[in-house]
């Protein structure tokens, strides 16, 4: 929705700046009620840019500039210290280098403003795409409020390679982060952040809100994203950079944190530098709303992929992957396109899965007390129990190769039956677990 904010520019005078986000505009109309106060009670003065060459004058205590140059006749330089407000309202694309004046305010209107932000607490208020907010110091600090763009497909660039700057990203948003020292606030609504050159160590931090819906594309920059009450969809690059992607409380790499709850959905995947399909690298795991679709990357090893609800689909890309189910109706899929002699971790819990192992072999299955039936490839597996009680089914078992160990399972079952069954061997253990294998004849020598 269309809406402008007004502010107050002189004796009887006001400047407005329409907007394509109203959630933008009312932010920035509250922050125009601030301004227009200080200019009411004489205290800060407005000056006028419209036309190349003229001279901005030093203010007598406080003073704000309005942008009004149409094209051809952009405001480019520095603004003078004392100088608390800029607003924006003409049809140029001004380049404006803020003063060294602390609590600066911005108000951004179509023609677009680069603004390079020299002193800390500056709030900057965006119609989306067409504009760019740079933090010239370490100690550069700034709120960034954007919205829908109002040039087509024009992202706003935020430059954070150093100070803070935080972005609340409104419904609309199309904007690009270079550098990690920013925090992305995904609101209500649809937004894409394109995460640009940076630290492939040192990450963004994203949080979602309720209702928001977040288009991710990495191009090299880590990221460390708590979707929150919101969706999510990642799309990786060649570069393949690690992104940590969690909800309520985890344990990664060791240690322990915490963020609000995941209760969306989420889509990670990936692509090569020449176009194929590839997946995501790092930490991610699934919101509680289910029908999580996870595809890890091409790199062995690189990927823990951790359901969040029912009906989620994980895929490996490679060996060495960690893939576990939480929700019901999970499904676990291997690398099916290489053979790697690496194994990868599939773990399930206390609900239903369905389990594809790696082309390779070589992987470990950690079942849990849900029912799964799982498909082992090409041998040199190892199957255990952290749960207990299941019904299990297991294909593909290739005696002589798999193993079924009950020393590393919960409780260290014993067998309390082993018998053929057709084709079929069953296995009940002390636990009450039972174990089908298809088309195997399994005797206690493959039990460990």
């Amino acid at each position: 929705m269309s809406t402008s904010v007004t502010v107050r520019s002189g004796a009887g005078t006001t400047v407005t700046v329409p907007f394509t986000s109203s959630q933008v505009a009312a932010a920035a109309q509250a922050a125009a009620f601030t301004i227009s106060k200080l200019v009411s009670q004489n205290v800060l003065a407005f000056s006028d840019f419209s036309a190349t060459g003229q001279t901005i004058p030093a203010p007598l205590l406080f003073g704000g500039l309005t942008l009004s140059g149409t094209t051809g006749t952009p405001f480019t330089g520095l603004i003078p210290t004392g100088y608390k407000a800029i607003v924006e309202n003409g049809s140029a694309f001004n380049v404006a280098i803020g003063s060294t004046d602390s609590n600066q305010t911005v108000i951004g209107g179509t023609g677009g403003i680069a603004y390079v932000n020299l002193a800390t607490n500056a709030s900057v208020y965006l119609n989306g795409g067409g504009n760019a907010v740079y933090e010239e110091f370490a100690s550069s600090s700034a709120l960034v409020d954007i919205g829908a763009s109002s040039i087509g497909g024009v992202a706003a660039f935020i430059q954070a390679t150093q100070g803070a700057t935080t972005v609340n990203a409104f419904s609309g948003a199309l904007m690009q982060i270079n550098g990690s020292d920013a925090t992305v606030n995904a609101m209500s609504g649809n937004e894409v952040v394109i995460l640009g050159a940076g630290s492939s160590t040192v990450p963004v931090q994203v949080n979602g809100a309720s209702g928001s819906n977040l288009t991710m594309f990495n191009d090299g920059q880590a990221a460390v994203i708590n979707p929150g009450a919101g969706n999510l969809t990642i799309v990786a690059n060649a570069t393949d950079v690690a992104e940590t992607v969690f909800g309520g409380a985890a344990t990664i790499g060791g240690n322990a944190v915490s963020a609000p709850a995941f209760t969306g959905t989420l889509l990670a995947v990936g692509f090569t530098s020449v176009g194929g399909l590839s997946g995501v690298s790092g930490y991610y795991q699934g919101g509680s709303a289910g029908h999580n679709v996870m595809l890890a990357s091409n790199t062995a090893g690189a990927a823990t992929l951790i359901g969040g609800g029912s009906g989620d689909y994980l895929i490996a890309n490679a060996g060495g992957d960690y893939l576990q189910a939480v929700g019901a109706a999970t499904t676990l899929q291997g690398a099916l396109g290489v053979a790697s002699a690496v194994g990868g971790t599939f773990v399930t819990g206390s609900n239903t899965a369905l389990i594809y192992g790696d082309l390779g072999g070589h992987d470990t299955f950690s079942l849990g007390s849900g029912n799964s039936t799982v498909t082992g490839l090409n041998g040199n597996n190892t199957y255990e129990l952290n749960g207990h009680g299941a019904a299990i089914t297991i294909n593909n078992f290739l005696v002589g190769s798999d193993t079924f160990s009950r020393t590393k399972s919960a409780g260290n079952p014993t067998i309390s039956t082993l018998g053929a069954t057709g084709s079929n061997t069953g296995v009940q253990l002390s636990d009450h677990t039972t174990v089908t294998f298809v088309g195997a004849t399994v005797t206690s020598s493959s039990f460990t």
